[in-house]
């Protein structure tokens, strides 16, 4: 019995650190209209809880930024426009930040509404 007792314990407890992994995966790529001819896409990587990648962004067919960090742990990432990813028109840009959560329904989604849904081509155009 007592070793009953420390499997629901242990499993109990590692659910709660997420050593099971999460349930949804970033894995992949994803783009977002974020406006009418505004669209961001994520080119996103996943171990275990931890996720990673780049951001891009443009509008109305001209690149805003590329290769803009992503970083975070799961449900939650974080996006940094540096000024290295920034375009030549749009130096002004640097230091945007915004974050998402991944929703049960499987989309990435902003504080503001914004949806990411998975692309099944690349989300960001090649440098």
């Amino acid at each position: 019995m007592a070793g009953l007792a420390a499997v629901v314990v242990l499993v109990s407890a590692s659910g709660g650190c997420g050593l099971f992994g999460p349930s949804e995966s970033f894995e992949g790529e994803w783009t977002a209209s974020a406006g009418k001819f505004y669209v961001i896409g994520l080119s996103l990587r996943q171990s275990g809880d931890t996720v990673s990648g780049a951001a891009c962004a443009s509008d109305s067919g001209h690149l805003l930024y590329r290769n803009a960090p992503v970083t975070g742990d799961y449900p939650s990432i974080r996006v940094v426009v540096t000024a290295p990813s920034t375009a030549p028109c749009c130096a002004h840009i640097a230091g945007q930040t915004f974050t998402a959560e991944m929703e049960k329904r499987g989309e990435i989604v902003t504080p503001e509404g914004i949806r990411f849904r998975r692309s099944t081509g690349p989300a960001c155009p090649a440098p």
